[in-house]
């Protein structure tokens, strides 16, 4: 006779319903209230995948109230957070996000500078071309391959 084993029930729908402080992309319509919720875990939580995730939600909403989480989440310890926010940068105008992105390529990490480069160069514009004919001194041979193709293309 087989032995009992124990299961744990199924959540309904399966998605746990107990402590979870991330809103799921399903629930984020850009809702301004969600805002401070999401800015908090964006830039507090210790788990930086919650920060990554938050940051990414962050970026589907067009209130311009977020740009500054943003910008400081490019000041996040960990990679994958300011990688978030550089990419979230990318979905709003003006100088203050064409500034944070700028400021990217001073990241210590390769494809974070890479990434600031590739949407620099999406925006286009003076401030941008400057940036990229700076990058061309880039210590990463791709990231200078990159500001070169730049330059290069809007030639």
């Amino acid at each position: 006779m087989p032995a009992a084993t124990s299961v744990a029930p199924i959540p309904e729908r399966g998605i746990p319903t107990q402590n979870r402080s991330v809103p799921t992309p399903i629930s984020w319509a850009g809702f301004p209230g969600d805002i401070p919720l999401l800015s908090k875990i964006a830039l507090e939580d210790t788990d930086p995948d919650r920060r990554m995730v938050a940051v990414s939600l962050l970026s589907g909403s067009d209130n311009p109230q977020v740009i500054p989480i943003l910008v400081q989440a490019l000041s996040d310890p960990n990679e994958d957070v300011r990688m978030a926010a550089v990419e979230s940068l990318e979905d709003f105008t003006g100088e203050t996000p064409v500034d944070a992105i700028e400021s990217a390529l001073n990241d210590p990490s390769a494809d974070i500078r890479f990434e600031a480069l590739s949407v620099l160069g999406d925006v286009g514009g003076e401030r941008a071309r400057n940036a990229v004919q700076r990058a061309l001194g880039d210590p990463d041979s791709d990231g200078r391959a990159l500001a070169e193709e730049i330059v290069e293309t809007n030639q």
